[in-house]
């Protein structure tokens, strides 16, 4: 009995520290300047996310950086540049329990 509460218990801690990503977009939310608008990724769980790639898609085409994606989704002439920030093509690291991680800011 004392053996499977034991691995009960290991089970129970593995599955609450787990991290759990989300995607958030804010208009000027996280102490920006107002208008700024932010595309970032919170890890809600309570382990660390290990992050590798950071794919972005608009419309299932895969946005190559930030002002991309406003020519996509916004109709942004090519060669008008409105970001503030970009991130490293392949983003990588770890995001802590309740961080966030700016991923595009215009």
């Amino acid at each position: 009995m004392a053996i499977h509460h034991g691995k009960t218990q290991e089970r129970l801690v593995a599955a609450n520290s787990w991290p759990y990503l989300t995607c958030i977009t804010t208009n000027g939310g996280f102490g920006e300047e107002p208008g700024r608008i932010v595309l970032a990724i919170e890890n809600a769980g309570s382990g660390p996310a290990l992050l590798q790639n950071l794919v972005v898609r608009y419309n299932s085409e895969v946005v190559k950086h930030p002002q991309h994606l406003l020519q996509l989704c916004c109709g942004v002439a090519p060669g008008v540049d409105l970001t503030r920030e970009a991130p490293p093509p392949e983003a990588a690291g770890q995001l802590a329990p309740g961080a966030v991680g700016s991923a595009i800011g215009v």
